[in-house]
């Protein structure tokens, strides 16, 4: 119930409504300015969080931390793990693969770039299902590799997490053990969180960004409002808060780990 709270005051299209709700219900109230002040407030940090200008900015602070580290180009692990980034419809089979989302296609098309680059690496997949019953996401990647030329003998299945962090855990677990150095392939605005994720279960990261979305952007259109803009600032926004808990979660398993 909280965590559906926080997502739904992150939006900036909530900001809108929330601002129109204060101007209504403020409008014969003793604190009239002050609450017509804090609704006009709201609704231009939504107005500039619906357009370029903004939404790439907080998208480019998000994405930053997702460039390789240099040692990481010069000594590459042999293990790719790609996480899955959901699907646009419910699927009716492992090899209905169609329904993956355009953001889960970019991250295995990245996963499956670094194994074709050195004979002998391995791909793991990890994602459960969507719904209870249904096909894990990691059986839709896995099919979808396979449309590539990927055998199966090059892929592990991860497919039972449903959050990031349950994906670190998850995959830490499989048997037989994966190396504790990987490659780590997820969009670069999900990047931060994923590698606190992952470092968290003991692993030690190479990033491998996918679905870059924060780009420059150029005066008068940057300033003009749009719904794609506003969509790009809210998922960067979540992102952001995000990576606060994954940081309180990442703090809570090392002192947990410290304790006697």
């Amino acid at each position: 119930m909280i965590a559906e709270l926080v997502s739904w005051a992150l939006s900036p299209l909530n900001w809108l409504l929330i601002a129109l709700l204060i101007a209504v219900l403020g409008a014969r109230s003793r604190w009239r300015r002050v609450l017509q002040g804090i609704a006009l407030g709201l609704a231009i940090i939504a107005f500039a969080a619906s357009t370029a200008v903004v939404s790439n900015a907080i998208a480019r602070r998000v994405e930053s931390i997702a460039d390789t580290p240099p040692h990481c180009e010069s000594d590459p692990p042999d293990t790719v793990v790609v996480l899955a980034g959901g699907v646009d419809r419910l699927p009716r089979g492992a090899d209905v693969y169609g329904v993956l989302s355009a953001t889960s296609r970019r991250r295995i098309e990245r996963g499956i770039e670094y194994w074709q680059a050195e004979p002998g690496r391995r791909l793991v997949l990890s994602g459960g299902p969507t719904a209870p019953g249904w096909v894990p996401l990691s059986g839709l990647m896995s099919s979808y590799t396979r449309a590539f030329g990927v055998p199966p003998d090059a892929v592990v299945e991860e497919d039972r997490s449903l959050t990031t962090w349950q994906n670190a855990q998850n995959v830490a677990a499989l048997q037989p053990r994966l190396p504790r150095r990987i490659a780590l392939a997820t969009s670069a605005m999900h990047m931060n969180r994923a590698v606190l994720a992952f470092e968290a279960a003991g692993f030690e990261v190479c990033t491998l960004p996918a679905d870059r979305r924060g780009i420059r952007v150029s005066l008068p259109g940057g300033i003009v409002p749009s719904t794609k803009e506003l969509e790009k600032s809210d998922a960067a926004l979540h992102e952001l808060v995000g990576t606060l808990h994954y940081r309180w979660l990442r703090w809570r398993t090392a002192r947990s780990s410290d304790q006697p």
